[in-house]
């Protein structure tokens, strides 16, 4: 963002914070509603919580002034954590609905 005037610096932030609510706010939605994760992969959920909580505690060292970015860093581990706790939480009802099912007699 060197290239780009400071006044536009809030305003690009903030298009960051409204995608990021955009591309998980749905996927939140739908693992509630299913009760399952799909297609997700429980890793890549792991690796996208512990990096927004690394980059959370980076801004909170460098950049303790600046508001918007501490806001933008909460939210994003907040939407992973809520990602990651799915993971964990219907990964454990699905396996054991699967020992369930395998247990049975045919």
């Amino acid at each position: 963002l060197y290239f780009c005037p400071n006044e536009y610096y809030p305003l690009i932030l903030s298009y960051s914070i409204v995608l990021n609510m955009c591309s998980k706010l749905p996927q939140i939605y739908q693992n509630y509603s299913k009760k399952r994760l799909g297609v997700q992969s429980s890793t890549a959920a792991t690796i996208a919580f512990v990096s927004a909580v690394i980059k959370l505690l980076i801004a909170i060292k460098e950049t303790s002034s600046d508001k918007l970015l501490l806001l933008a860093a909460s939210l994003r581990v907040m939407l992973n954590g809520v990602l990651f706790t799915q993971c964990l939480i219907y990964s454990a009802i699905t396996a054991n609905s699967v020992k369930t099912e395998s247990g049975k007699q045919l």
